[in-house]
């Protein structure tokens, strides 16, 4: 007897092809080589020493004054991995060339940069914003570098944060209304929508501290305030797994203040690589039913995995992430399900650049007879917009996740954000750069290893976003 198909993994992988055969047809700007950065950046792919060292120069290379500094570095960071580059970093230090194209390489880490990075000051970043709703897509604007280390800096970013909400807020009043992203089944959507990272409106984000979760009550309070005047959104940002709690208790602890009940809108970012999400999403729906309080919960996958693993086995602890890629993905999918299944009480989004992810999310919402705009895709700026432009003309409603700011705090982002993309495990990387069969990418995902081990890990445990 032949077993009856799945009609709608027929669907997810239906949806999936056809999205990739409309994206195929241009390479996101991260694979096109465009200058001597970009065609390193394609070297690198082969090459994991180089793609460590490119960026680890990248990283380093705005806090470098001088030319002759840079000139420095880059000799220095290069001559281990000159094999890649054809013996061209040992003639540069017998030239000593590495000075002479400092300006050139200086020039081409700002372009890179600026490809995913926009400039917060000026009128750069209004520009940047009229330019994603005429495609059209929605924004959430992240500022990078949002470490602090003062109260004095925490004081400051909580103005940075205020600052941006009413300066776009009285810019959005311009715009022409654009149904796709600014409507959906339950009314209009603010057009503003900032996300925020808690442990930057405390100078020492420490969950074991009372004061902690009282002085970054208050602050959020103030921008919760603000953002329900002006008819703003936010959405709290998840960051490492030791702030997960505490970011989760603050989140709800003000929301449920009666002064809050009804607005802003609000969101908060769960990560599905971690072993515990699908109970944190439990709780999150259980919360929002009880206390009749609409919220958005944006689903990604997660940015930490590296530094999550190397931090759990230095203290011995239980590791937080799934250690392979196939437990993520399948997480991912359970968990968007889940999510749209409460779409009465959830404004769900889904973040990633998967195509296998992302058709499977909108094929569960298709058999929950759930309209396109009940929920959004939400992608980073500048990493994958073939793939954007392909979801938006599907119908789709995208909102771009863009960080601005200056450059030096930034490179952070930067290079995660690159080193994620570049990974072997990336969809990008395998569907632009390595070129791989797109029926083997978007096939359902098959954990290989049942058991639970959790004090190992391989780096094919890497999520692409």
């Amino acid at each position: 007897m032949t077993s009856r198909p799945d009609t709608t993994e027929q669907a997810v992988q239906s949806l999936a092809h056809s999205l990739y055969q409309k994206a195929a047809q241009h390479k996101p700007s991260l694979f096109e080589a465009k200058d001597l950065l970009g065609r390193m950046i394609d070297w690198s792919l082969n090459d994991e020493s180089l793609r460590v060292a490119l960026f680890r120069f990248v990283d380093v290379l705005p806090s470098l004054e001088s030319s002759s500094e840079i000139g420095r570095h880059l000799e220095e960071y290069f001559a281990r991995v000159d094999h890649a580059l054809g013996g061209l970093v040992v003639l540069a230090q017998a030239l000593h060339a590495g000075t002479l194209v400092a300006p050139v390489v200086r020039r081409n880490v700002i372009n890179l940069a600026r490809r995913f990075i926009a400039e917060e000051s000026g009128g750069h970043l209004v520009s940047v914003l009229e330019n994603l709703r005429k495609e059209p897509a929605a924004f959430t604007l992240d500022i990078v570098g949002e470490a602090t280390v003062s109260d004095r800096e925490a004081r400051a970013m909580q103005q940075r944060y205020l600052d941006l909400l009413r300066r776009l807020s009285r810019t959005s009043q311009t715009w022409t209304a654009c149904p796709q992203i600014d409507e959906s089944p339950t009314g209009k959507i603010p057009r503003v929508n900032l996300s925020i990272k808690l442990s930057a409106l405390c100078a020492r984000f420490d969950p074991l501290d009372p004061g902690t979760e009282t002085t970054v009550r208050e602050r959020l309070r103030q921008l919760f305030r603000e953002a329900g005047r002006l008819g703003a959104a936010i959405t709290v940002d998840m960051e490492q797994y030791t702030f997960k709690e505490l970011t989760l208790e603050i989140f709800r602890s003000v929301l449920e203040e009666n002064e809050f009940r009804e607005t802003p809108h609000v969101a908060i970012a769960l990560q599905g690589y971690l072993r515990d999400c699908e109970s944190d999403v439990h709780d999150l729906i259980r919360w929002a039913r009880q206390h009749s309080r609409r919220i958005g919960v944006r689903l990604v996958k997660g940015a930490y995995w590296d530094s999550e693993v190397a931090w759990a086995k230095q203290k011995n602890w239980a590791i937080p992430v799934y250690l392979e890629k196939a437990e993520t993905d399948a997480n991912y999918e359970r968990l968007s399900r889940l999510l749209l299944e409460n779409h009465d009480i959830i404004d769900a989004a889904f973040g990633s650049h998967n195509l296998r992810s992302l058709a499977h999310a909108i094929v569960a919402a298709r058999n929950l007879g759930l309209p396109s705009g009940a929920y959004e895709i939400q992608m980073l700026y500048g990493m994958a917009e073939p793939v954007r432009q392909a979801i938006i003309q599907s119908g789709q409603r995208v909102r771009v996740y863009l960080p601005v700011g200056e450059l030096l705090p930034g490179m952070s982002y930067l290079i995660r954000r690159l080193m994620e993309n570049t990974s072997n495990t990336s969809f990008l990387r395998q569907t632009y750069a390595d070129g791989k069969d797109i029926r083997s990418l978007i096939e359902p995902p098959v954990v290989a290893h049942k058991a639970d081990s959790r004090t190992a890990a391989s780096p094919d445990g890497r999520n692409d976003v």
